[in-house]
């Protein structure tokens, strides 16, 4: 099971943009924060592979004890091959 829910759409611009949504279900403010720095983070990080011109929302689910850098990544990109693979079908 993925550990984060990634929502895509086109923005009409070059650059890919981040939204992150996490509600107060995920825990107290700490950690709620600190997903959204390892979310902040791993889009940092993929960023130059992501397709532009697209707005990402990443949503994490529920029952994930910790959250990785890494494995955040991980979904980014595939998401990002996905939206190659679609935009090229």
């Amino acid at each position: 099971m993925p550990q984060v829910v990634i929502c895509y759409c086109a923005n009409g611009l070059k650059v890919a943009r981040l939204g992150v949504s996490v509600g107060v279900k995920h825990g107290n403010a700490v950690r709620r924060n600190r997903i959204k720095r390892v979310f902040r983070a791993a889009f940092r990080l993929s960023q130059t592979v992501l397709a532009g011109g697209v707005d990402y929302v990443l949503i994490p689910r529920l029952g994930v004890k910790e959250y990785t850098t890494k494995a955040v990544c991980e979904a980014l990109l595939a998401a990002g091959k996905k939206l190659k693979v679609d935009a090229h079908a």
